[in-house]
């Protein structure tokens, strides 16, 4: 489902390049951003409890006295199912870290299935748009959803 790539820090540079589009986006749109790789450069940031943690989204947003989530996705979609997603783990977390901050997260997906596209919704509406879980994808169960119902355009360039 995914694009494969030669090497893990192949892959955070390929995603953190899209990250880095994102927070610009947003930057321009008036957010004050919190890229979560700038705290650690060796695995993911975490939002810790006395017995649990969650893997945070890739950026945290705040405009106007409200904070957003924004969890940046670069890939194809699904070539022979209306579908794209990510695995359920990081959907259960980002679920979690919605009750736990009362912050929602937005899932913004650049594909490039083609001339790269941009599109997303909040993890809430997503929900509405789930169209299979259990699958299993390099040994990560996902979760997908409707392409494009579940999905909003957006224009980050």
């Amino acid at each position: 489902m995914g694009t494969k790539l030669v090497s893990f820090e192949d892959q955070l540079k390929y995603g953190q390049e899209f990250e880095d589009e994102c927070a610009r986006f947003l930057i321009k749109k008036g957010y004050f951003v919190i890229p979560k790789y700038l705290f650690a450069a060796d695995g993911a940031p975490t939002l810790i409890g006395e017995s649990h943690s969650y893997s945070l989204p890739d950026i945290d947003a705040s405009i106007n006295g409200k904070r957003i989530w924004v969890e940046c996705k670069r890939k194809k979609r699904m070539l022979h199912h209306p579908a794209t997603g990510f695995p359920v783990r990081h959907y259960e977390h980002y679920k979690k870290i919605q009750e736990i901050t009362g912050a929602q997260v937005f899932v913004l997906f650049q594909d490039e299935t083609s001339e790269p596209i941009y599109y997303g919704n909040w993890l809430n509406k997503l929900e509405d748009h789930i169209y299979k879980t259990n699958w299993f994808f390099d040994g990560n169960e996902h979760v997908t959803f409707r392409f494009p119902d579940a999905f909003i355009a957006i224009n980050v360039v």
